[in-house]
C-alpha cells in the first residue's frame, strides 16, 4: 500500500471547475497532483488540467486514472471532490475513499509534508511505500 500525504497548506481545492491544473503557478496542487508527484512524475509536467493530458508521463501505478479516451470515472470523481465547494471533512473522506480502492492510503496534514521538487526547499514529495 502506498501512503499519500496531502498538505492542506499547499492543496488547491474547492475553487470550482475550470482553469485549474494539477500544479498551480503558486506551487499548490490538487489531490491528483500530489499523487502524481508521489509516484515520481516530474512537477514540470503537471501544468495541465488532467492526467490524460500527460498520459505518456504517467507511471503504471497511475493507470487507473486513465480511461480509453480520456480520464477514468474514478479520476473524474477525484476531480469533482477536489474542486467542488463542500465541507472539508466530507471532501477529505471522499478523496481518501476513492484512493483506498487502489491501495493508496491518504493522510491529510497541516504543513508537515515535504515540498515537491522545484518548490522552495527542493525536497521530494511526501509519500512512502508501506
Amino acid at each position: 500500500m502506498r501512503q499519500l500525504v496531502i498538505d492542506r497548506n499547499r492543496w488547491y481545492r474547492g475553487e470550482g471547475f475550470g482553469g485549474g491544473s494539477l500544479l498551480q503557478p503558486d506551487g499548490k496542487m490538487d489531490c491528483i497532483g500530489f499523487y502524481a508527484v508521489a509516484c515520481g512524475v516530474d512537477p514540470e509536467n503537471l501544468d495541465v488540467g488532467t492526467p490524460a493530458a500527460i498520459r505518456a508521463h504517467l507511471p503504471r501505478e497511475m493507470s487507473w486514472l486513465l480511461g480509453d479516451h480520456w480520464n477514468s470515472f474514478e479520476c473524474r470523481m477525484l476531480g469533482w471532490a477536489n474542486d467542488m465547494k463542500m465541507d472539508e471533512a466530507d471532501r477529505e473522506e471522499c478523496i481518501a475513499g476513492l484512493f483506498s480502492h487502489h491501495e493508496v492510503y491518504v493522510e491529510f496534514v497541516n504543513g508537515k509534508a515535504p515540498k515537491h521538487k522545484g518548490a522552495d526547499d527542493g525536497e521530494a514529495s511526501g509519500s512512502s511505500e508501506t
